[in-house]
């Protein structure tokens, strides 16, 4: 899932992009109305985070704008507006979520996965194979009930909204994603071995032995 973020602080910025991150989302972050509607011309995104104060225009009227094309982006206002009507008029304006300055990056990546779980959104589906189960959401991975490292790549695995045939897709998806982790712990076992016959000169890989061999 990819966020675009507009948002005028780079310290603040910085932080919504490295926290975002952490929760698995692809983040992109400009400071400026101008550069933030170009980045949504050209990129699909599946949510925006946007603040009010920007330095070159209010970023309410992204928001208008975007409405007035009947785009329907999940948007969550992020601002230090605290009044009333300031948070009314941004949800009459289309706004989907309205969060205050300051705020708890928890809460934030909570408000987001909520947007993204509405229906039509394709996300927050949990899908369980045997004893592998896997959250779209949150990209985690378990086996048995135990946590699943999941490389960058493999945890990319996005369900569409749910039907059977998407239900079935999805499925055929979790089965890839586990027999590529398979391949990885094997790789990994073997790059260990390796290492192991380079430091250590005793070690001998044993030859086939006659008896296990097939023809």
């Amino acid at each position: 899932m990819r966020l675009l973020i507009i948002e005028d602080n780079p310290r603040l910025g910085f932080l919504l992009k490295e926290g975002l991150s952490k929760s698995g989302f692809a983040v992109d972050v400009y400071g400026t109305a101008a550069d933030g509607k170009e980045a949504l011309r050209s990129t699909p995104y599946d949510a925006l985070i946007l603040d009010l104060g920007l330095p070159d225009e209010d970023g309410l009227t992204i928001l208008v704008q975007l409405r007035a094309t009947n785009d329907d982006l999940p948007v969550l206002i992020l601002t230090a507006r605290d009044g009333i009507g300031d948070r009314v008029n941004g949800l009459n304006e289309g706004a989907d979520d309205y969060l205050l300055k300051p705020f708890a990056m928890e809460e934030l990546v909570a408000r987001v996965r909520a947007l993204l779980r509405r229906p039509g959104r394709g996300i927050g589906i949990a899908l369980s194979l045997g004893n592998l189960s896997f959250d779209s959401a949150s990209r985690e991975a378990w086996i048995g009930g135990q946590p699943l490292r999941l490389p960058a790549k493999q945890a990319t695995v996005t369900p569409p909204p749910v039907t059977q045939k998407s239900e079935d897709d999805a499925f055929a998806s979790l089965e890839q994603m586990m027999m590529r982790n398979r391949r990885q712990r094997v790789r990994e076992s073997l790059e260990i071995e390796k290492k192991k016959a380079k430091t250590d000169s005793s070690f001998d890989i044993p030859e086939p032995s006659p008896f296990n061999t097939r023809g």
